[in-house]
């Protein structure tokens, strides 16, 4: 069996993070106002959902039937709630 050379196509390289990579007003994480903790608790099963939303409670840190997680009030998080409301209550902690 002849060699023959391995064709790879060019894939362009991922951005890494670095001095500058992010927009000054995204840096900050927390929302403008907020106390910045927030209790979530999960309400309803995720179970007969689509898997992005069971995906999505896990990720929360919820694995149980009203049990209760606190978690940091960034955008990122309150972009999950967002997806899930009908499963989780939210509370902000003082």
């Amino acid at each position: 069996m002849p060699d023959r050379p391995v064709l790879r196509s060019p894939r362009p390289r991922a951005r890494r993070g670095g001095a500058g990579s992010r927009s000054p007003e995204r840096s900050e994480g927390a929302v403008e106002g907020s106390t910045g903790q927030l209790r979530i608790t999960l309400v309803k099963s995720p179970t007969g959902y689509n898997e992005h939303q069971k995906r999505t409670v896990r990720a929360l840190g919820l694995r149980r039937l009203r049990q209760t997680v606190e978690q940091a009030d960034t955008p990122v998080v309150r972009g999950m709630i967002a997806k899930i409301p009908h499963l989780v209550s939210v509370e902000e902690v003082k």
